[in-house]
C-alpha cells in the first residue's frame, strides 16, 4: 500500500465511522450502504476544501507537535 492509499484509506475511515456510520446505524443501513455513503461523504469533502489553506494549517499543525516533541525529549 501507498502513502497515498494510506492517507485515502485514513480519510475514508474517518469519515466512515465518525460522520456516516452512526447515521447509517440509525437508518438501518447495511455495510455495503454505509461504505458506499462514506466514499461519496468522501468525494464531495474533496470539492469543500481549499487545499493550499488546509496545506499551510496541517504544516503548522506539524511544526508545533515537533517543536513540542523536541522540548520534551
Amino acid at each position: 500500500m501507498t502513502e497515498l492509499e494510506k492517507a485515502q484509506t485514513m480519510l475514508f475511515m474517518i469519515i466512515r465511522n465518525n460522520i456516516v456510520m452512526p447515521k447509517g446505524i440509525e437508518l438501518g443501513k447495511n455495510e455495503e450502504e454505509i461504505n458506499e455513503m462514506a466514499y461519496n461523504t468522501m468525494l464531495e469533502t474533496y470539492t469543500m476544501i481549499n487545499f493550499d489553506r488546509a496545506f499551510e494549517s496541517y504544516k503548522q499543525g506539524k511544526q508545533k507537535y515537533l517543536e513540542r516533541s523536541k522540548s520534551q525529549a
